[in-house]
Formats: structure tokens, C-alpha cells, sequence
């Protein structure tokens, strides 16, 4: 482990910058006694180049984020995404979204700490702040628990700290939160319940065929085991499930291997359900012309029954070629949809790096088919059968992990996370190898790789870097003391984590100063 957290990441491009990230540390009224002043245009050009504003419009949110050369590289307003072009003009800032093609002008004051925007007419009202930038770059402290009366360290980033909330769940998976409540999956067949300060976990049903993931909707719980969604009307004390308050409502390809199914809902409500290949090589492919086990490496599209959500849903292919896409998340400004993807074991220890990958509807990532090399995507030998696309459509990873990392679930981080500086990037969650070199029993194990939450760091929408964020959990000999899978933002900001090997139970990473 290198000090400081710091690994060797490929960013797209295989390029690395030094930047900065906004804090969200959205800026305070002026003091009473304080005089704002109005803003010249030369001052406004200087705020927003390459800076995020927050807001709100008639009560809805606002986030856009502004490129030095003028153009709006992006604005959410109303969930809907907008682009168009801003200017600082007669000491106001004006932007111009289509379809309208109007300049709408703003005021802009400061009282040398603070900047506001505002525009009051009687079409619309508006106030914005500037969000600030702060260095990305953190600093690292090494923490001990003592668990069980063994003293196990970690290290965390200065001014967090490491908890261990529980220890009494068997092989817990991915983290669902609904309100202040978790659902959490497990590999034992158990669906949890928590409530905080979430020390306890309830087994509020148990389920045959591995219930790893779950969402709850309107009134349902919705829960993607191996080969099927199911779906039960959550009773106000989800005690009161049983297994035979399930249905099926979808069947899914189903079988050995990686036979981990993640269901998610997105910003536009809809739902996602991932589901790995078979093996390293296997046929399958998310397309009609499969059979449909065989229908595997990939999104589904999961469309409910609109007149009964209990009816038979609808699955559509949203997205192709992964190996084993686990952990997937939405950017909480551009709504871009990102995903892991474990790549496979039988290219040597070092290749092709695990996959962080911009996922889009009809987007094909080339596995088994294609693998990364370096930078270049080649023809991956060890299967025989004609791609179902050409390589040039293979869409390549924004970021990897070094090979056989094994990553799993993944969160964003949004405004109102532990942390503003962090805001709009993702924690990954890596579950560790197997061992790295060769030696008897399937390798030495000091040599695997280590388990860790890192942390994928955005800029204006974009991967720039990929850093650790807690490690420690492996001992010099591979031991290992936790083995990091679901994750998730609580209602509090702060983050969760699961593990499933060595401590089976939740840790959550704190704020403290």
C-alpha cells in the first residue's frame, strides 16, 4: 500500500491531472452589515469559468456547471439536462438555453465571501450561489479499532473516522436505502432490515436463490435474486413478510457463476437490473437472437406492468459486453449512469485492468469478445464465435483498477454528502484477488490485492482521478480483515459500506471534523 492512498489508475486517455473539485460549500447570506456590491462583468467571467453554481428556480433546483470559453457544459434543472451558452455582459451574467434562444441576465453581488445570483420578474424567480473549490487532494491517518479485542488499523482520511456499526449479519451484499431505512441482501438468503442508528439487523424474510439486491417502489419490495425479480406489497412492519408474500414478477438468465443480480432505480424511476457472463469466455450476450439463459453480460431494462405492478414486467437490453457489472450509480448532476465491471482471470495477473465505465442505452463494452491492452481494445483470442459488433463500437472504460480487484458496488456522492469537497464523486467498493503470483494452493496470498473503498474523482463530469479513500484491510500475509461490497450514501451524508468476507457486517465512514 502506498502512503498516502495513491495507486496506479488509468484514467480514459491514459492521462493524469492535477486539479481541483468544487467544495459545495454553498456560500452564506451577506451579513446584515456588510455591504454586497454589484459585480463587473471581468469579475463574474472569473467566477464561473470552469465553476459550479447552486440554486433554485420557482422552488425547483438548479445545478450548472460553466466552461472558461463560454458554453454551458451543463445545467439540471427540473431533472431535465439543458446545455447552452453563458456571458458576462453590462456587469450581469446571462445564459441562453434552447429552445427559447433569449438571453436571460442576472444579477451578480458579493460581500467578498459570498456571491449571489438573482433574478425576480414576473415569469420567474431565481437565486443561485457560487460554489466554492477546494483541493482534492487528502490527507491520510491511520485509525485502530479493536474488534473482538484485536486491534485492527485502517487508514482513513484525516478528520474522518472508521465504524463498525454491526457485526451479526451473514454475508451481507448490496445496501438499498429507502428513507431512513437500509434493505440489505445477502449471500445466505436473508433480506435485512435496518433502522438507525443501524447497529441492528433484522432478518425481516429469508429467500432461496440469492436475494442480492433489492428496491423498494411504490409500495413494493422489489428483490433480484439469480433467475428472478420478485415482488411482495411492504407492510408498514416489514416483519410481517413472508416468503410467500413474493412473487415473480420477471424472470431472469440464471445459472452458475457470476450469479449476482443488482437491481437498481434511477433518477428517472426507471429500473436496472445487472447480470455477469457465466465464466471468462462464455457466449452470451444481451441480445434476441440468444437464448434467453444465455441473455447475460450486462442492463436490463425493467419495465413494471402499469394497470399490476405484480403482472409479469417487461425486460428490454439496455447495455451489452460486461463481464460482471455489480455496482452502478447515477452522477448526481449530469445523471450520466457509470458501472464496474470485473474483467477476467485468464490474462495473467496484470491485464485487462478492472472497468469503471460510462454506461448509455444501447453502449457495448466488448467483453469476452475484446479486451483493454494498455489503451487499445483487442480481440480476445480465447473465444471463437464471431463478435456481435465490430471493435470499433466497443466503448472504452473511463477509469480502471489494476487487474483482478474485483470491484463491486458503487455510490455518488451528492451536495449534501459527509463531505462537500467530495460532492459528484464515486466510492467503489474492492472486494480484493486472489492471489497474484504464482506458489502452491492457488498462489501466495501475501501477494493478493487488497481490499479498499476508493474514491473515482470527477471534474465537470468528467473521471480525473482514482484514489484510495480507506484501506488496511488486508494483513501482510492476505489475511483479510473486511472485504468491502455494497455501498451507499446514508440520510445523514455519510457513507455505508458492507463487507462479506472476514468482518461480516456494516462500517460507516464519518465526518469528524
Amino acid at each position: 500500500m502506498v502512503q498516502g492512498g495513491v495507486r496506479s489508475w488509468l484514467i480514459g486517455g491514459g492521462l493524469m491531472i492535477s486539479w481541483l473539485v468544487p467544495s459545495w460549500l454553498v456560500a452564506q447570506q451577506a451579513p446584515a452589515n456588510v455591504l454586497a456590491r454589484t459585480l463587473g462583468s471581468g469579475d463574474i467571467e472569473m467566477l464561473l469559468s470552469n465553476r459550479f453554481v447552486a440554486g433554485t428556480q420557482d422552488d425547483n433546483q438548479w445545478v450548472s456547471w460553466f466552461s472558461s470559453d463560454g458554453s454551458t457544459t451543463f445545467s439540471q434543472n427540473r431533472n431535465r439536462p439543458t446545455a447552452g451558452n453563458w456571458k458576462a455582459e453590462n456587469n450581469q451574467y446571462c445564459s441562453q438555453w434552447p429552445p427559447s434562444q433569449t438571453w436571460d441576465c442576472y444579477d451578480v453581488v458579493s460581500d467578498g465571501v459570498s456571491v449571489e445570483f438573482s433574478k425576480t420578474d414576473t415569469n420567474e424567480q431565481w437565486h443561485g450561489m457560487l460554489v466554492a473549490e477546494k483541493p482534492s487532494v487528502l490527507a491520510y491517518t491511520q485509525q485502530d479499532l479493536i474488534v473482538r479485542g484485536e486491534r485492527l488499523t485502517a487508514s482513513v482520511p484525516e478528520g474522518y473516522e472508521l465504524e463498525l456499526l454491526n457485526t451479526s449479519m451473514e454475508l451481507p451484499r448490496v445496501i438499498h436505502v429507502h428513507g431512513s431505512d437500509f434493505f440489505i441482501g445477502s449471500r445466505a438468503g436473508h433480506v435485512y432490515w435496518m433502522q438507525p442508528p443501524y447497529k441492528e439487523a433484522v432478518t425481516v424474510v429469508s429467500l432461496p436463490d440469492y436475494p442480492h439486491s433489492m428496491v423498494v417502489r411504490d409500495g413494493l419490495l422489489l428483490v433480484a435474486t439469480t433467475s428472478a425479480i420478485l415482488a411482495a406489497p411492504l407492510p408498514e412492519n416489514p416483519l410481517e413478510l413472508t416468503r410467500q408474500s413474493f412473487v415473480k414478477i420477471a424472470a431472469l438468465p440464471g445459472g452458475r457463476g457470476h450469479n449476482s443480480r443488482t437491481l437498481k432505480q434511477g433518477p428517472d424511476n426507471t429500473l436496472y437490473v445487472t447480470l455477469g457472463i457465466t465464466g471468462n469466455c462464455s457466449d452470451e450476450y444481451l441480445d434476441d437472437s440468444y437464448a434467453f439463459n444465455d441473455r447475460r453480460g450486462g442492463f436490463f431494462k425493467v419495465s413494471l406492468n402499469p394497470d399490476d405492478p405484480l403482472a409479469e414486467a417487461t425486460l428490454t437490453p439496455y447495455a451489452s459486453g460486461l463481464r460482471n457489472p455489480i455496482g452502478f450509480d447515477w452522477h448526481p448532476v449530469t445523471q450520466t449512469l457509470y458501472a464496474t465491471n470485473n474483467g477476467p482471470d485468464h490474462l495473467g495477473y496484470q491485464h485487462p485492468g478492472e472497468y469503471f465505465s460510462e454506461i448509455s442505452e444501447g453502449s457495448f463494452h466488448g467483453m469476452p469478445w475484446y479486451q483493454l491492452r494498455g489503451n487499445e481494445i483487442i480481440r480476445d483470442t480465447c473465444i471463437s464465435v464471431d463478435a456481435p459488433l465490430p471493435v470499433t463500437d466497443v466503448v472504452k472504460p473511463k477509469a480502471t483498477f489494476p487487474a483482478r480487484n474485483a470491484p463491486m458496488d458503487m455510490a455518488f456522492i451528492g451536495s449534501s454528502g459527509i463531505d462537500s469537497g467530495l460532492a459528484g464523486d464515486a466510492i467503489v467498493a474492492l472486494h480484493g484477488s486472489w492471489a497474484t503470483s504464482d506458489g502452491g494452493g492457488g498462489g501466495d496470498p501475501a501477494s493478493r490485492r487488497e481490499p479498499a473503498l476508493v474514491r473515482v474523482s470527477f471534474d465537470r463530469g468528467e473521471v480525473v482521478d482514482v484514489t484510495d479513500f480507506v484501506s488496511g484491510f488486508q494483513l501482510p500475509n492476505g489475511a483479510r480483515w473486511a472485504r468491502p461490497m455494497g455501498v451507499a450514501i446514508g440520510p445523514d451524508g455519510h457513507i455505508y459500506f458492507t463487507s462479506d468476507g472476514g468482518i461480516n457486517g456494516l462500517f460507516r465512514v464519518k465526518r469528524v471534523q
